[in-house]
């Protein structure tokens, strides 16, 4: 064929290619590397598809394999790589990534984070009750309207906070919470110390209910016990003069609170004793003994009832009065009651111990365990009750 005949053909060629090219309002033009006219030009009013050679499915559609990325975008020097706008131009809230591989959304600058959303509402989730939600400043776990800084709904889960023991926390701040996996219970650091938040049941309990003093070694990783105590019941007065009753004993007092403790330290425990009943005190009851814990620069008590006074006339036979304790929740003993009247009365009712025993209701009975008052005689008075403490943690 001579090189005119192949001359004529490539024209045809080429015609045909345009013709087409211009039925599909497809433009390409390069004239690359020459100098004149414009390059790196592509133009199409209709959908491009690439690496299919399907109908496209959008205005452009691309599709990659494992080897071959759908999309591959390379900056060319500047801080934007990529960026997606929904106007022409001046759009200020466009998809973009930087240079750096930083995303932004709604906004034009990443400001160094992996990723920044310029708006009110971010949404992650399937439905309003998996969601987590990002809304004016607040975030919401199972709705998408949060009413605190963290809003937490759920109908079929709880929240579960970080499990360990206290001294595995290196850097606590105050308000920080934890479970606490030895005393099985929440805690929370109150900038000096982790505190119990309550409600859990006790790890550890150790009752003390028989009068007298004892050893109480606190148990290891365990910053802070329980202690609740009761003092001990006031004795009844007697009946002596014209055998008028004497007057009952008052109830020990009542303490419960949360006391700070050293682990592994050494405490001394106290239970009081109750008071005699007045033959042993010269008529009148003697006092019911305190409960205290003491120790490491710390102390607490509740004390006992006071105990009731001779029936030496109708004037003079004194009650004895309650006692009281020094921890946070405390209750008073209630106080004892005056005698009856001369040779046919009956002695004074012994005080009920605080949140503890009944004092005793009738002439010269003893009162009840812990801490109940006891009643006054005719002739002796009844012997208040003993203290106790318990420590739980």
């Amino acid at each position: 064929m001579t090189s005119r005949l192949r001359g004529w053909w490539v024209l045809v060629i080429l015609l045909g290619t345009l013709a087409y090219a211009l039925a599909e309002d497809l433009t390409l033009t390069t004239y690359y590397p020459s100098p004149r006219g414009v390059y790196k030009e592509l133009r199409t009013s209709g959908d491009v598809a690439i690496g299919t050679t399907s109908s496209p499915a959008a205005r452009l559609q691309v599709i990659g394999d494992l080897n071959n990325p759908a999309v591959y975008v390379v900056g060319g020097g500047g801080t934007t790589t990529l960026r997606i706008d929904d106007a022409p131009s001046g759009d200020t809230s466009p998809f973009l990534i930087d240079s750096n591989g930083n995303v932004a959304i709604g906004t034009t600058d990443p400001g160094g984070y992996a990723l920044r959303v310029q708006g009110n509402t971010l949404r992650v989730g399937t439905s309003d009750t998996s969601t987590l939600i990002f809304l004016n400043g607040q975030v919401g776990i199972g709705t998408t309207n949060p009413t605190a800084a963290l809003d937490i709904r759920s109908t079929n889960s709880g929240f579960l906070p970080p499990r360990l023991l206290p001294s595995a926390v290196t850097s606590p701040v105050e308000g920080m919470v934890i479970y606490n996996t030895d005393s099985n219970q929440l805690e929370v650091y109150d900038g000096t110390s982790w505190k119990s938040a309550g409600g859990a049941l006790p790890h550890g309990i150790q009752p003390y209910d028989t009068a007298g003093t004892y050893t109480f070694i606190a148990p290891a990783d365990v910053p802070q016990i329980v202690l609740e105590m009761w003092g001990a019941g006031g004795g009844g007065g007697n009946a002596v003069c014209c055998w008028t009753p004497g007057a009952g004993g008052g109830g020990g007092g009542y303490g419960k609170g949360i006391v700070p403790v050293i682990s592994g330290a050494s405490y001394t425990v106290v239970v009081g004793a109750g008071g005699a009943g007045g033959a042993a005190c010269g008529g009148y009851g003697c006092t019911g003994g305190s409960s205290t814990f003491s120790g490491q620069g710390i102390s607490y008590n509740a004390t006992g009832g006071g105990g009731g006074k001779n029936g030496c006339s109708t004037t003079c036979s004194g009650a004895g009065q309650g006692g009281s304790s020094t921890l946070t929740l405390a209750i008073s003993g209630q106080a004892g009651a005056q005698g009856d009247t001369p040779v046919a009365g009956s002695g004074g009712r012994g005080g009920d111990g605080g949140n503890g025993g009944s004092g005793g209701a009738t002439t010269a009975a003893v009162g009840a365990a812990p801490g109940g008052g006891g009643a006054g005689g005719g002739p002796d008075g009844g012997t208040g009750a003993k203290g106790k403490v318990v420590i739980s943690w």
